[in-house]
């Protein structure tokens, strides 16, 4: 992620514009903008800011996912793609392959797994066996969410 973090000086009160959205850095809050047409689960345009709130809500308490770095870079996370276990959607994000979905085009929990392990893939960090058998669960989606802490690797 540290590769798409802005690496300028951004006023407070500027608009950022992105391919799908509008960010605007306040001195107390960061306000984004996102079209509806960008919502891809928003089937019911209610359901899914309500839901969207809730979200955002219970993560304004948790420092470890949208953070001011010792640096003054700003850390966010965008949540527009997420939604509840079992989701169905009929269009793929940029990350996604066939293997993301279920065959019934669901997202679910064993598909965070799945895309967690191709985001893992990509560091650098301890090779080991226990790295590589962990890693090989999650693509294969034989590891439980309730199971991955229990990994020998974390061990």
């Amino acid at each position: 992620m540290s590769n798409h973090i802005l690496a300028m000086i951004v006023l407070l009160g500027k608009r950022l514009k992105t391919k799908n959205s509008i960010i605007t850095i306040l001195d107390d809050s960061v306000e984004k903008r996102v079209s509806v047409k960008y919502l891809l689960f928003a089937r019911n345009l209610d359901d899914c800011i309500n839901f969207l709130s809730k979200l955002y809500e219970y993560a304004k308490e948790h420092t470890g996912i949208a953070q001011v770095k010792e640096n003054c870079k700003y850390v966010l996370i965008d949540f527009e793609h997420a939604n509840v276990n079992r989701l169905v959607t009929s269009k793929l994000l940029k990350d996604w392959n066939n293997k993301t979905l279920t065959k019934y085009n669901e997202y679910t929990i064993q598909s965070d797994l799945y895309q967690f392990e191709k985001m893992l893939r990509n560091f650098n960090i301890v090779n080991s066996e226990a790295r590589k058998n962990f890693l090989d669960s999650l693509r294969d989606k034989s590891i439980s969410i309730e199971n991955v802490l229990l990994h020998e690797w974390f061990g």
